[in-house]
């Protein structure tokens, strides 16, 4: 692991090197972002039930570096927002029906429309988990998304957030953003 990151330190003919942050849905990948002095960006979006303690660990082992004087982070988050919160679930559906896939341990889901995701069959646990999961996330209206956005963001002391919007239609994702843009600079 040293070599590697001895490499990719030094700048030889690249010339400067882009700033390395970490990814890290774990305490264990926090850690590893503290002790090398790395801006940490949080898998927020993939497992929200670990954000607390990462950034705990994080922010308290965190060792200044050449790429980082002091702790960064930048917390991931998925979002879809619509004209109505009936709207913004018909868009997430799609994603839905990859991660009721996913509890079950099954990878390697095609991604449906979102007519193939509201004729889904979810189970009772499978709803519940998904409405727990969609809690800690930003999906419905853009006001909606937005306070959430603001929310998390306060949360967590996040300097950064990037947004995941995972819906089916190109068009329908970028509307999303333009929502999001619109109300957040309101």
């Amino acid at each position: 692991m040293a070599a590697i990151l001895s490499f990719l330190v030094e700048e030889v003919a690249l010339g400067p090197l882009p700033q390395p942050w970490l990814l890290a849905s774990s305490p264990a990948g926090a850690g590893l972002a503290a002790e090398l002095g790395l801006p940490v960006a949080v898998a927020h979006h993939i497992r929200p039930e670990n954000t607390r303690a990462v950034l705990e660990r994080y922010r308290a082992e965190f060792t200044p570096s050449r790429w980082s004087g002091q702790p960064r982070v930048l917390l991931c988050v998925e979002v879809v927002a619509a004209e109505t919160e009936e709207e913004a679930r018909r868009l997430i559906g799609p994603m839905d029906v990859v991660k009721a896939g996913l509890l079950k341990g099954i990878s390697d889901i095609p991604f449906p429309t979102p007519d193939e995701a509201a004729a889904h069959p979810f189970t009772e646990p499978e709803r519940a988990a998904l409405a727990g999961f969609r809690a800690q996330q930003a999906v419905g209206t853009p006001e909606a998304v937005v306070a959430r956005l603001r929310e998390l963001a306060g949360e967590t002391g996040a300097d950064e957030l990037m947004l995941t919007t995972p819906v089916y239609g190109l068009r329908e994702r970028v509307r999303s953003y333009e929502l999001i843009k619109k109300h957040y600079e309101a």
